[in-house]
């Protein structure tokens, strides 16, 4: 099993700072991508390497319905947690009726109070932690497995 990084914390900052306002972009910037990147500076690696990469709508489609992104934290034994209990480096999962590719929002905690998240209209944002959508699942992973 590896644990995450000692200075996963500051990685995770500085990473999503340095996002902070980019636009939207299949494979760079999108929700699913957020999260792996986020986990990445966490751990030092990428957790989900079978995935693969994606630059379109229809290939992120096509891996995100073969590994659905929720399935993969379950699959790495990541802990469901209480919004209550949320930390830094956990992970949301929020039902998004609007959104047109898989009804759910990805978005990364960056400490107890601001969350990294992006749309298509407003790109990458970083913002206070409001009102969490009823049926929001939070995923929190301190380690993985190495073969993961």
């Amino acid at each position: 099993m590896s644990t995450r990084l000692l200075d996963w914390r500051s990685r995770l900052i500085d990473w999503g700072l340095s996002l902070q306002g980019q636009p939207f972009a299949w494979g760079k910037t999108d929700c699913a991508t957020l999260a792996r990147e986020a986990l990445r500076q966490c751990f030092g690696r990428d957790v989900v390497p079978y995935l693969g990469e994606w630059t379109s709508a229809r290939q992120a489609q096509a891996r995100l319905k073969k590994y659905p992104f929720r399935e993969q934290l379950e699959a790495l034994k990541a802990e469901e947690v209480s919004v209550s209990f949320l930390r830094a480096g956990d992970i949301l999962v929020a039902p998004e009726p609007d959104e047109k590719m898989g009804q759910m929002s990805v978005m990364v905690c960056l400490d107890a109070h601001h969350v990294l998240g992006v749309s298509r209209t407003d790109g990458v944002r970083i913002g206070l932690l409001g009102a969490v959508p009823d049926g929001t699942k939070v995923y929190s992973l301190w380690e993985v497995p190495d073969n993961g």
